[in-house]
């Protein structure tokens, strides 16, 4: 005897109703999981009923910091270890990665992981940051692994990332900024006086979030020092020797001025525990520039003009005839003629060798002795009755 169920027209159309809304949810639950950064990735387990997943996924960087000039690697790894003891085989593995520019690499297609395979590099993908991805200052870091269960509305797991098939990994990526700003300051403040001490202090600052070393800051016009309290920068909070986030470091130089100059100060750290130097060529607020201005000196008033001193010609020397510069063609010396009245000259000017004075007294002397004479003899005449006879 057979029998045969058959179900009414709609209760038949009810059976379809149901199959097609568990279909479009299930599509809609893939659709949502498909946006993440790790695509999806699907696995067939056998034997059916497996009571143990042991798939493991994981994703390494080249870098765990990277600026936004720097290439990055992505190396997954993947493998199927009998953790659990009661693991199972898996097939029809399909494993991709997409970079934070958007571009799907695609890993590998319908893998098979036996149970006890371990964890081995299955595949890579390269990715060059730029300025334009969606990211601060192109810094980024990975946050780990999540396993993902899908539920319906009354909590009924539609696969169980442990006991049921499918099931999704999802890798997320987190945005990790290091960053530092430099800044300059002069004192005194404004225009000094060439020849004047100026004190140049610069202020280094951690404005990303992630810790530095080797923190320097250095100047091609003056030997930049950092400002130390008790053996580390009066900066360093916590005494360290790091530059935390939020910290800023304090370093200066002294350099006498004598015009108006910039003086510029370069940034310069090191990621903790990486090779990776953080520098103006990808970090330009590291670089500051200060101005310092100098007074000009005034000018002293200018003193009047000497006259040019006049060359006279050595006393007792007789003068250069001008037709003889060189001074050395003798000079012929003419006689002097003789004086009026006919008396030969003797001595130097005089008669009988007096002097040009000297005749003049002598004959003052004689006119006097002759005045006397003359009156002698009148007095003696007049004593006779003024007759004079022979």
């Amino acid at each position: 005897m057979h029998v045969h169920w058959h179900l009414a027209p709609h209760h038949r159309f009810l059976l379809i109703s149901a199959t097609v809304i568990m279909a479009l949810t299930a599509l809609f639950a893939a659709s949502l999981l498909g946006t993440d950064l790790l695509r999806r990735t699907h696995a067939e387990q056998s034997p059916d009923g497996c009571i143990s997943n042991d798939f493991v996924l994981n994703v390494q960087k080249s870098l765990t910091f990277f600026s936004d000039t720097t290439a990055i690697s992505y190396t997954v790894l993947a493998g199927n270890p009998d953790t659990s003891g009661v693991g199972c085989d898996l097939g029809g593995v399909d494993l991709s990665l997409t970079t934070p520019d958007g571009i799907v690499h695609t890993i590998g297609v319908g893998l098979a992981f036996p149970i006890g395979t371990a964890v081995t590099v299955v595949g890579d993908a390269a990715y060059l940051p730029s300025t334009t991805a969606p990211a601060s200052n192109g810094w980024f870091g990975y946050n780990g692994v999540s396993w993902v269960a899908v539920a319906d509305a009354s909590g009924v797991l539609l696969n169980n990332p442990v006991q049921d098939d499918p099931w999704e990994v999802r890798k997320t990526v987190s945005v990790l900024r290091a960053s530092m700003s430099l800044s300059a300051v002069v004192a005194p403040p404004g225009a000094v006086p060439a020849g004047t001490p100026v004190v140049v202090t610069f202020v280094e600052a951690n404005d990303g979030i992630v810790q530095l070393e080797n923190v320097t800051v250095t100047s091609p016009q003056c030997a930049v020092t950092p400002l130390l309290n008790g053996g580390v920068n009066q900066g360093d909070l916590n005494a360290n020797g790091l530059l935390d986030p939020g910290e800023s470091w304090i370093f200066s130089c002294t350099l006498i001025v004598q015009e108006t100059m910039d003086v510029t100060g370069n940034g310069a750290g090191r990621l903790v525990n990486s090779t990776l130097v953080i520098d103006p060529s990808n970090d330009p607020d590291e670089r500051a520039t200060v101005r310092i201005l100098v007074i000009p000196p005034e000018n002293p008033p200018e003193d009047p003009p000497e006259d040019p001193p006049v060359d006279l010609p050595p006393v007792g020397d007789d003068p250069i005839p001008e037709n003889d510069p060189d001074g050395d063609t003798p000079t012929e010396v003419e006689p002097e003629s003789d004086p009026p009245g006919g008396l030969p000259q003797t001595g130097s000017g005089g008669i009988a060798g007096l002097s040009g004075v000297e005749p003049v007294a002598y004959g003052a002397i004689v006119m006097g002795l002759a005045t006397l004479g003359f009156a002698v003899l009148l007095r003696r005449v007049a004593g006779r009755g003024g007759v004079w006879r022979d």
